[in-house]
């Protein structure tokens, strides 16, 4: 590999051809013009598409709103909220929050006893997509079974689990569970596969 030219021998270099055109009475617009690029074509730029960040959450919206008013109802997301309030509550906002991005209709609840009861309710609500939400610590004991008892009413059911419980993330999805959503997940990613998967956009 050749060394990188020392800046101190390129300065000089520069410095000695501009003596040497000026001793040859070269004018400063001659000069400056051999100091521009050698075969004095310009370069062309691509200008750089400025938008607002917002644009592309707008856009997933517009497009529910679109099939909204060409269907008369959104694509439902039931939150499957496992346990008492605190439980669930803070998996239940951020999912709530994350799907409403792109103009899902969300419903949600005060949280199920049980496995049998969030089934029940999930299938009862007409809604293709169900989140489950819980802390990492019950998932074990709750996400196989609700995910079993999901898919094998409704084979179609979307299931995603509100978390990324890094530890069982294999095994859930061997469970059945298709997605997770969490503070790292693409967001877009997500909502535009759903919508396709609904029917919202082709």
């Amino acid at each position: 590999m050749k060394p990188f030219p020392n800046p101190v021998d390129i300065a000089d270099g520069v410095v000695e051809e501009l003596i040497n055109a000026a001793r040859s009475g070269k004018t400063l617009g001659e000069i400056t013009k051999e100091l521009r690029t050698e075969d004095g074509q310009k370069v062309a730029v691509e200008p750089v598409r400025v938008y607002r960040g917002a644009e592309t959450f707008e856009s997933l919206r517009k497009a529910t709103d679109d099939f909204l008013a060409k269907t008369g109802s959104r694509p439902k997301i039931f939150l499957a909220n496992m346990g008492p309030i605190p439980q669930h509550k803070a998996r239940a906002d951020f999912s709530i929050d994350f799907f409403r991005l792109g103009g899902f209709e969300v419903i949600t609840n005060k949280g199920f006893p049980d496995v049998d009861k969030a089934a029940e309710a999930a299938l009862g609500s007409g809604a293709k997509i169900v989140v489950i939400c819980s802390t990492d610590k019950t998932y074990p004991d709750l996400v196989p079974p609700l995910t079993r008892k999901l898919k094998e009413a409704e084979p179609d059911t979307t299931v995603i689990l509100a978390g990324y419980p890094k530890d069982y993330v294999e095994a859930f999805k061997e469970a059945g569970v298709d997605d997770f959503i969490f503070m790292n997940a693409d967001v877009v990613a997500l909502l535009t596969k759903l919508q396709r998967k609904e029917g919202v956009i082709s």
